[in-house]
C-alpha cells in the first residue's frame, strides 16, 4: 500500500530489492487457513527457496483453525540484496477483498 524509501518489487520474481545497504526490519503477519493442517512461512535473503535450516525468519502454525502467525527479523543487507516471503508448506487465507497477510520491510539503520 505504501512504498517510502525505494524498495522495489518484481512481480515476475516475487522479490523485494533494497536500494541501499543498511539494517532492515522485516515483519509479516500471515493468516493461516483453516483448510490446512499446518503452515510455515520463511524469509529468504538472496534466495528464492529458503529452507527451514537456512532462512532469515520464519513462522509455523498447526491445527485445523485459522491462526495469525508472526515474523519479526532484523537483517543487515547490501545494496541490491533481495527479500522473499516463501510459503514452505500449508496455505494462507487469501481473498482479493481481504488484507490478512500484511508485512513491512523498513530500513532502520
Amino acid at each position: 500500500w505504501v512504498n517510502i524509501g525505494g524498495i522495489s518489487y518484481g512481480s515476475a520474481t516475487r522479490r523485494f530489492t533494497v536500494p541501499q545497504a543498511g539494517t532492515y526490519r522485516i515483519t509479516m503477519n500471515p493468516f493461516k487457513s483453516s483448510s490446512v493442517a499446518t503452515a510455515r512461512v520463511l524469509v529468504g535473503i538472496n534466495t528464492d527457496a529458503p529452507t527451514p535450516s537456512a532462512h532469515r525468519g520464519h513462522t509455523y502454525a498447526s491445527g485445523g483453525i485459522y491462526s495469525t502467525m508472526s515474523i519479526n527479523s532484523v537483517v543487515n543487507l547490501s545494496a541490491n540484496d533481495y527479500i522473499v516471503f516463501y510459503l514452505f508448506e500449508g496455505g494462507l487465507w487469501n481473498s482479493a477483498g481481504d488484507r490478512f497477510n500484511q508485512f513491512t520491510i523498513e530500513r532502520i539503520a
